[in-house]
């Protein structure tokens, strides 16, 4: 079982806990094999992970993803924004590899 990001989030893909909505409403069970139409739905919900079934861990280690974050917001060190976007990514990152 994985938490993965709604954005990779792939068609076939099997869920691992069900999805309730706010009410308590089951949407989605568990074993659900999502399709195309299932995933724009979750997006419409505001979702931003779910729990499939298998190994989703990512292929790099930590310590070179945030090699890399660092290397391609170099340019912008002093754009505050950007600092606060890689600030955001680094932390995102570091949960990714927390699970």
């Amino acid at each position: 079982m994985a938490r993965i990001s709604i954005e990779q989030v792939q068609p076939g893909m099997k869920l691992s806990k069900p999805i309730m909505n706010d009410a308590g409403l089951l949407l989605f069970s568990e074993n659900t094999i999502l399709t195309e139409s299932h995933i724009n739905r979750l997006r419409d919900m505001g979702l931003t992970s779910i729990y499939v079934e298998g190994d989703h861990t990512p292929k790099v280690p930590l310590e070179e993803a945030l090699r890399i974050i660092e290397e391609r917001f170099s340019l912008n060190k002093d754009n505050p924004l950007m600092t606060m976007l890689k600030r955001t990514i680094i932390d995102y990152t570091k949960e990714l590899y927390k699970k």
